[in-house]
């Protein structure tokens, strides 16, 4: 499914833009909710969710992030945690005082694609950039690179990525307004 999302899709209860930590987060909150998969969406234009924070964390030399209790993709604090305990690899929550452990990189990833793997996020994924987010009546339009989807919500979680918090053919004012 990634990559091909046609033009006349089942419209959306929601898509979330883009596929790093947080919008990989959110996809799963909103599951866990109760969601229907066929009716989220994640956008994002890597080739998988999470790309963009693994090649920025391995080009920058990362070997652990600030916190297990912090960074985490399940449902619970200390996710991250119970993971490492139930598959035996404890030794990569590196200690801190008066902190939580420190999970290594390469914990937190796995960590990161159970969830997806669990969820089935990586079947949401559609590998396509948006260009822009218009509103159609009661229903956004996200006209993407493979194509137009509609939702009735949208969720911006993207990084900064070299640009501003928001995309140039973003209407702040306008998506802030029609939401209230």
């Amino acid at each position: 499914m990634t990559g091909e999302e046609p033009t006349t899709q089942q419209p959306k209860d929601c898509v979330v833009v883009g596929g790093g930590i947080h919008g990989t987060y959110v996809a799963r909150e909103l599951l866990d909710a109760g969601i229907e998969q066929d009716l989220l969406a994640v956008v994002d234009p890597h080739d998988e969710l999470l790309a963009s924070f693994r090649k920025k964390a391995h080009a920058c030399g990362m070997a652990a992030l600030r916190s297990s209790f912090v960074q985490h993709l399940g449902s619970e604090p200390f996710s991250l945690e119970k993971f490492a305990t139930e598959n035996s690899r404890e030794h990569e929550l590196v200690m801190t005082v008066d902190y939580p452990a420190r999970p290594s990189l390469s914990l937190f990833l796995d960590h990161a694609e159970s969830i997806i793997d669990s969820r089935g996020i990586d079947a949401l994924h559609s590998q396509a950039t948006v260009e822009a987010i218009t509103r159609d009546g009661d229903r956004y339009c996200i006209e993407t690179t493979t194509g137009q989807i509609l939702s009735e919500n949208v969720v911006l979680a993207i990084g900064r990525g070299g640009r501003y918090q928001y995309p140039e053919w973003a209407d702040v004012e306008g998506l802030t307004s029609s939401s209230a």
